[in-house]
């Protein structure tokens, strides 16, 4: 009798666990490709991320987190990113519905930006904090066979404070000297 219960318990068990996940579909495959730096403008900073082969049913949805090394941890960002699904070309039809699109930032646990989505296209902009982590957060819902999406993103350095206090010590001396060579 024990053996029994024992047998339907684990039996219900596999089976409930097999119907929780036919309703997610697998997006653990996200790639980064690294920032690079634009020679035109040093100051900016641009990198690509996708994912071409969510697995799962049609209707299903999908999480994917993305880490994020920004070019040097010791800077604080500002930036964008955008990104957009795969289009299928005869029908038109958009293979992912994008729900949530945003920045995630690990070292506080919490979300810095959240995209405006659309559909097929999503994007927001951000402000980072220096010596941070962070991942993109990508979720969705798989409506075709191929499913898939891309991205970028872009950021270029805040300046510390200590360069706008720089600044205006500079321009206060140049005002100083301006002002006495007036005088003499």
């Amino acid at each position: 009798m024990r053996n029994t219960f024992k047998l339907k318990l684990l039996a219900s068990t596999v089976a409930l666990s097999c119907i929780l996940s036919m309703g997610t579909a697998n997006a653990t495959g996200g790639s980064f490709s690294g920032f690079t730096q634009d020679f035109a403008d040093p100051a900016y900073w641009s990198g690509h991320f996708g994912h071409s082969g969510i697995t799962g049913a049609i209707g299903s949805t999908f999480t994917d987190y993305i880490a994020i090394a920004f070019p040097d941890f010791g800077t604080a960002y500002a930036g964008a990113a955008n990104v957009q699904v795969g289009i299928q070309p005869r029908t038109g039809l958009e293979n992912v519905t994008i729900n949530q699109f945003g920045l995630y930032d690990t070292t506080t646990s919490s979300l810095v930006a959240n995209g405006i989505s659309g559909g097929g296209v999503s994007s927001f902009t951000f402000m980072t904090e220096a010596n941070h982590g962070y991942q993109l957060l990508i979720a969705g819902t798989k409506d075709l066979a191929g499913a898939s999406y891309a991205g970028n993103i872009s950021v270029s350095p805040v300046p510390e404070p200590e360069t706008y206090a720089m600044l205006l010590v500079g321009l206060g001396l140049v005002g100083f000297m301006t002002s006495r060579r007036k005088v003499a």
